[in-house]
Protein backbone atom coordinates (compact mmCIF):
# COMPACT_ATOMS: atom_id res chain seq x y z
CA UNK A 1 0.00 0.00 0.00
CA UNK A 2 2.55 2.80 0.45
CA UNK A 3 4.21 1.58 -2.84
CA UNK A 4 1.22 2.43 -4.33
CA UNK A 5 0.26 5.16 -2.93
CA UNK A 6 4.00 6.37 -3.48
CA UNK A 7 3.05 5.98 -7.12
CA UNK A 8 -0.38 7.92 -6.80
CA UNK A 9 -2.58 4.92 -6.65
CA UNK A 10 -5.52 4.87 -4.14
CA UNK A 11 -5.72 2.53 -1.79
CA UNK A 12 -6.35 1.01 1.37
CA UNK A 13 -3.64 -1.16 3.37
CA UNK A 14 -5.44 -4.00 4.36
CA UNK A 15 -3.30 -6.50 7.04
CA UNK A 16 -2.78 -10.22 6.95
CA UNK A 17 -5.16 -12.29 9.28
CA UNK A 18 -2.23 -13.50 12.01
CA UNK A 19 -1.12 -9.99 12.55
CA UNK A 20 -4.31 -9.34 14.70
CA UNK A 21 -4.02 -5.37 12.89
CA UNK A 22 -7.19 -4.28 11.06
CA UNK A 23 -8.57 -4.02 8.55
CA UNK A 24 -7.99 -7.31 7.96
CA UNK A 25 -8.41 -9.77 4.81
CA UNK A 26 -10.83 -12.35 6.92
CA UNK A 27 -12.56 -8.50 8.62
CA UNK A 28 -13.18 -7.61 4.89
CA UNK A 29 -14.67 -10.92 4.13
CA UNK A 30 -16.96 -11.24 7.01
CA UNK A 31 -18.10 -7.82 6.04
CA UNK A 32 -18.87 -8.66 2.37
CA UNK A 33 -16.62 -5.62 1.49
CA UNK A 34 -14.43 -7.51 -1.34
CA UNK A 35 -16.53 -8.84 -4.84
CA UNK A 36 -12.78 -10.66 -5.80
CA UNK A 37 -10.19 -12.16 -4.17
CA UNK A 38 -6.60 -13.24 -6.22
CA UNK A 39 -4.83 -15.51 -3.90
CA UNK A 40 -1.82 -17.45 -5.49
CA UNK A 41 -0.43 -20.56 -2.37
CA UNK A 42 3.78 -19.91 -2.98
CA UNK A 43 4.22 -23.61 -2.57
CA UNK A 44 1.15 -25.05 -4.12
CA UNK A 45 -2.23 -26.25 -1.57
CA UNK A 46 -0.54 -29.62 -0.37
CA UNK A 47 1.82 -27.87 1.68
CA UNK A 48 -0.28 -25.60 3.66
CA UNK A 49 -1.40 -27.45 6.60
CA UNK A 50 1.00 -28.23 9.55
CA UNK A 51 -0.84 -31.46 10.80
CA UNK A 52 -2.14 -29.96 13.82
CA UNK A 53 -5.32 -27.79 12.21
CA UNK A 54 -3.06 -24.33 11.72
CA UNK A 55 -3.29 -23.16 8.18
CA UNK A 56 -1.77 -19.94 6.56
CA UNK A 57 -3.49 -17.11 6.16
CA UNK A 58 -3.36 -17.64 2.49
CA UNK A 59 -5.63 -21.28 2.87
CA UNK A 60 -7.69 -19.43 5.25
CA UNK A 61 -8.33 -16.52 2.91
CA UNK A 62 -9.44 -19.06 -0.04
CA UNK A 63 -11.70 -21.39 2.12
CA UNK A 64 -13.81 -18.26 3.28
CA UNK A 65 -13.79 -16.95 -0.33
CA UNK A 66 -15.41 -20.22 -1.58
CA UNK A 67 -17.84 -20.47 1.72
CA UNK A 68 -19.52 -16.94 0.80
CA UNK A 69 -19.19 -17.41 -2.81
CA UNK A 70 -16.61 -14.51 -3.73
CA UNK A 71 -14.66 -15.17 -7.35
CA UNK A 72 -11.45 -16.61 -6.25
CA UNK A 73 -8.53 -16.85 -9.31
CA UNK A 74 -5.54 -19.33 -7.65
CA UNK A 75 -3.60 -18.94 -11.26
CA UNK A 76 -0.31 -16.85 -11.71
CA UNK A 77 -1.22 -16.88 -15.76
CA UNK A 78 -5.62 -16.88 -15.48
CA UNK A 79 -4.83 -13.39 -12.87
CA UNK A 80 -2.63 -11.51 -15.59
CA UNK A 81 -4.89 -12.52 -18.13
CA UNK A 82 -8.07 -11.13 -16.23
CA UNK A 83 -6.14 -7.90 -14.83
CA UNK A 84 -5.00 -7.30 -18.48
CA UNK A 85 -8.40 -7.87 -19.77
CA UNK A 86 -9.54 -5.46 -17.06
CA UNK A 87 -7.25 -3.06 -18.03
CA UNK A 88 -8.20 -2.78 -21.67
CA UNK A 89 -11.75 -2.47 -21.25
CA UNK A 90 -11.62 -0.39 -18.05
CA UNK A 91 -13.37 2.96 -19.45
CA UNK A 92 -15.29 0.63 -21.85
CA UNK A 93 -18.77 -0.34 -21.54
CA UNK A 94 -19.65 -4.05 -22.09
CA UNK A 95 -22.72 -4.95 -23.45
CA UNK A 96 -24.26 -7.52 -20.65
CA UNK A 97 -25.89 -10.72 -22.55
CA UNK A 98 -27.85 -13.73 -20.95
CA UNK A 99 -25.66 -16.59 -20.38
CA UNK A 100 -27.82 -18.66 -23.05
CA UNK A 101 -26.41 -16.30 -25.81
CA UNK A 102 -22.72 -16.89 -24.94
CA UNK A 103 -23.70 -20.91 -24.98
CA UNK A 104 -24.76 -21.49 -27.97
CA UNK A 105 -21.62 -19.61 -29.40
Amino acid sequence: ADYLRGERILCEKVYKIKTGQEPNVRQLLDEGKLDLIINIPARGFAREGNGNGKHTDGYIIRRKAVDVGIPLITNRQLAEAFITAFAETRNKRIPVKPWSEYQNG
